[in-house]
């Protein structure tokens, strides 16, 4: 069934996990904007004949209205995945149960009240922040005893989530498992990118 005429707007339930700063990337074939304080792509009227195209990451209102598209693929946004909430919410345990393991060390403990603020981007950086964030991740095994990103088993970990990755999805776990120049820095990267595409629940 042709929608080259329909008008098709995407709200997307993830856009909470995007909102902030964040530049829209744009196709050259699409218009970005801010349309009543959401992020929206308008790729309509483009003689656009599929869906499979890189729409942008950040992207809250996607409009392909008056195009030539007979069918929507599979999986395009995160939100279209069928998220395990069990596996999800066993997982943000975890981190949790961490986090309160390394605050019983010393030397990897974190002042809580100042990292709530530091998370809500409203005070600097903690002190012990990144000795804190590797405890937790070499405890989670994301990261090994040398630093380095166990990529395998978080691929593993998101496939468990959301049933499986797709390209989108993949190239969100490139990008969070790039190494930085400390194994610190790796681990706040890896939990700041558990923290922004992580499912949202109420």
């Amino acid at each position: 069934m042709k929608i080259s005429k329909v008008f098709v707007c995407f709200l997307l339930v993830w856009a909470p996990a995007l909102a902030g700063t964040i530049e829209i990337k744009c196709p050259e074939f699409c218009a970005c904007d801010i349309f009543q304080g959401l992020k929206r792509a308008t790729c309509q009227s483009r003689k656009l004949v599929s869906i499979e195209l890189n729409i942008p990451a950040q992207a809250e209102i996607l409009d392909i209205s008056h195009n030539q598209i007979s069918k929507l693929g599979d999986k395009i946004f995160l939100a279209d995945a069928e998220i395990n909430q069990s596996t999800f919410e066993a997982g943000r345990n975890r981190i949790m149960e961490m986090s309160r393991t390394c605050d019983e060390n010393p030397a990897t403990a974190v002042d809580q009240k100042a990292l709530e603020k530091y998370l809500e981007s409203n005070g600097p950086d903690p002190a012990n922040a990144g000795v804190h964030a590797l405890c937790i991740t070499k405890n989670l095994s994301w990261q090994n005893e040398d630093g380095s990103v166990n990529k395998s088993l978080i691929t593993e970990k998101v496939k468990a989530i959301f049933g499986g990755v797709d390209a989108k999805i993949e190239r969100y776990i490139e990008d969070c498992t790039e190494a930085k120049a400390k194994p610190e820095d790796t681990a706040e990267q890896l939990l700041n990118c558990y923290r922004k595409h992580s499912p949202k629940t109420e």
